[in-house]
């Protein structure tokens, strides 16, 4: 069965081929489609990839219209049922593939995805182990794979939706999990690990102070949004200051 594959990009190009290098090893792929949040600066812009996103695959120049308006651009443009949400910084290991489509059909998931190991670095070690180790093992139900992870993207249109557009860079995740759970869709991660994720270095790309204010600001969003939902709240402690 074949997943239409998402990235919402920002700079760290080299990761992004190598991240899809992963992908097409071991995944069957419809489409690939590639938003660009930094098309027009040519340090950051993933244009290069223009050419090989020929045929069905796509590549979708914006100016820098968030995270999320540009992961629903992604997702209208999707013909696949499945859809795997991918990041530029997360590497997927042989064999991760069928148990999670297998899981997602047999439970009925909204979103599902393989546990994530957290590197510095890209650590090849991390891939040989990978092929000595049993998967799955167990699952770890209400643990969102925001950074890699495959949707049942019907399933989730139609009770879900989209993105709320109003998040720019984090929280999004956060608020569609909790509508996921008004939904009462189940998601969550499958262990052991299946994915190396190369901790925060497409949000280094962006100036630190910037990024600091950009998620401040989104979670002031968030607790604004779900302020007469105090259970809500309470599952999300106050991580930055108010601004």
């Amino acid at each position: 069965m074949n997943v239409d594959v998402i990235y919402v990009v920002y700079g760290t190009g080299h990761y992004t081929l190598l991240s899809l290098q992963h992908i097409i090893a071991s995944t069957p792929i419809g489409r690939v489609i590639v938003v660009d949040n930094a098309s027009e600066d040519l340090s950051l812009s993933h244009k290069r990839m223009e050419p090989m996103l020929t045929g069905p695959n796509k590549y979708i120049p914006n100016e820098n219209v968030g995270v999320y308006v540009a992961l629903n651009q992604a997702l209208k443009e999707t013909k696949s049922r499945y859809v795997l949400i991918a990041s530029s910084d997360a590497f997927c290991a042989p064999g991760w593939y069928a148990p999670t489509i297998r899981i997602l059909q047999d439970r009925k998931w909204g979103w599902a995805g393989p546990m994530e190991h957290n590197e510095e670095e890209y650590n090849i070690d991390f891939f040989w182990q990978t092929l000595v180790m049993p998967f799955p093992t167990s699952l770890i139900h209400g643990r969102a794979p925001s950074c890699f992870g495959i949707m049942d993207w019907h399933m989730m249109r139609d009770k879900v939706g989209l993105f709320d557009e109003q998040f720019f860079l984090t929280f999004g995740d956060t608020d569609y999990v909790e509508r996921m759970r008004d939904a009462h869709i189940d998601y969550g991660t499958i262990m052991p690990h299946r994915v190396l994720h190369l901790v925060r270095k497409q949000i280094k790309v962006l100036d630190e102070g910037l990024t600091n204010w950009l998620t401040t600001w989104d979670e002031q969003l968030f607790r604004h949004k779900w302020k007469n939902r105090p259970e809500v709240l309470e599952r999300h402690p106050l991580m930055c200051y108010e601004i």
